[in-house]
């Protein structure tokens, strides 16, 4: 009688391959989501840090949200003046600048760069030289040391910064960084989440995004229309007033501009790789771990590809035991 004795086989192999692929192709994810869950906790920890930091800096100036000169003949800017160590004076940041306002928290508040910057994204906090600090600049100097964008205080003419009307639980004062998507402009809060997708910010995949509001909570949101009365924070104008309801045809003005009234946020600079409004672009979000699987299931392909060619050449006939 011949004893036929099995070894490990080609589809024995493939079958392996196959499922080693499988179990990355969902684990790896796995990991990426918890990951991404930390860094959504660590970011809400900066803009809890920065609500604080604003609120110590109004109790210091009457009442008065961080603000630098105003000019409401102008509209809002960011990042000028970087290098000047005068905030308030020409040769400073321009009229209006939004990033140089909430700059005055590094020189004034005692809070370092990294926590302006959100863990999912590639932005990396500001350092210094060496013998310098944060009252050796006005501004911030490129979009990648900030993740976040500030509610433009300066307003229609110039007051709205000096009043604590934003100092109210519905009222959005800083968020991931504003998009600048074309779609901000025709969104409405009753659109489906792969349309709101569209809208949100960068930082975190774009599931939504961390909120800042002016009691000093943080909440992660997944959609920009979370205002007074349903805001759209990442626009101006459209802005219901009190216990008015926003309609859902009636389109923002725009995404960089001025307050239309107190009710209505607006948080900038855009920080987008696609829009050229605002300012200049940030590197693009950090990897969500997509690229791994990709590669494994690469390398598994190749390897089985090796494994076809070895095993199918021209061998001798098997002797019968």
């Amino acid at each position: 009688m011949t004893n036929h004795h099995r070894g490990f086989t080609l589809k024995d192999l493939v079958v392996g391959l196959v499922l080693i692929g499988l179990a990355g192709t969902f684990l790896l994810p796995t990991r990426s989501g918890s990951r991404e869950m930390a860094n959504r906790t660590y970011c809400a920890s900066n803009l809890r840090q920065i609500g604080q930091a604003i609120m110590l800096y109004a109790n210091e100036n009457r009442g008065a949200y961080p603000q630098l000169r105003t000019d409401p003949t102008l509209p809002p800017t960011a990042l000028t003046g970087t290098d000047s160590p005068m905030p308030f004076v020409a040769g400073g940041p321009q009229p209006n600048d939004v990033t140089g306002a909430l700059y005055l928290l590094m020189r004034t508040q005692d809070i370092g760069g990294e926590a302006f910057t959100c863990p999912s994204s590639n932005a990396a906090k500001m350092r210094f030289k060496a013998n310098q600090t944060a009252l050796d600049y006005s501004n911030f100097r490129t979009p990648s040391e900030l993740s976040y964008s500030f509610h433009n205080f300066y307003g229609n003419a110039g007051e709205l910064g000096l009043t604590v009307v934003a100092a109210q639980s519905d009222f959005a004062v800083a968020a991931d960084g504003n998009p600048g998507s074309p779609q901000l402009l025709t969104a409405t809060f009753n659109d489906p989440a792969p349309s709101m997708r569209k809208v949100n910010s960068g930082n975190h995949d774009r599931d939504g995004q961390n909120v800042l509001y002016g009691d000093g909570h943080v909440e992660f949101q997944n959609n920009p229309f979370v205002g007074v009365a349903r805001d759209n924070m990442y626009t101006y104008g459209h802005s219901a007033t009190v216990n008015q309801v926003l309609t859902t045809t009636t389109p923002p003005d725009g995404i960089v501009g001025m307050p239309v009234n107190n009710n209505d946020s607006v948080l900038l600079p855009v920080l987008s790789t696609t829009s050229t409004v605002g300012v200049a672009s940030p590197s693009p979000a950090r990897s969500t771990g997509k690229l791994p699987v990709v590669l494994v299931a690469a390398g598994l392909l190749a390897v089985a590809a090796v494994v076809v060619v070895l095993t199918t050449r021209k061998r001798p006939t098997d002797l019968a035991e």
